[in-house]
């Protein structure tokens, strides 16, 4: 809710410092270029964080044994990690008792 509310509202911004650098030209340049960049980041940052997955990776990914209950969905996840690349994967822990 916050991140669309966010977005709206530098979407704007940038819609009328785009009208400014029509009207006034190369002053406005900079503030143009701070907003794009400010929405690119509320735009794409959605898209750096995975979402829980349903079964273990496959390859050379390994449980590392760290466990954790995910905030945003209240379940318990289990850490699997590749040690050759340091990648790592949330999986969600499927015979786990629900949790409050």
């Amino acid at each position: 809710m916050l991140r669309a509310f966010l977005i709206a509202i530098v979407s704007l911004l940038f819609v009328g410092s785009c009208i400014g650098v029509a009207m006034v030209g190369a002053p406005a340049i900079g503030p143009t270029i701070g907003l794009a960049l400010v929405l690119a980041g509320l735009v794409f940052e959605n898209h750096r964080y995975r979402r829980l997955s349903g079964q273990a990776p496959g390859g050379a990914f390994k449980a590392t044994g760290e466990r954790f209950i995910d905030p945003e969905s209240g379940k318990l996840v289990e850490v699997h990690s590749d040690p050759a690349t340091g990648a790592r994967r949330y999986v969600a822990v499927k015979d786990a008792p629900d949790t409050p």
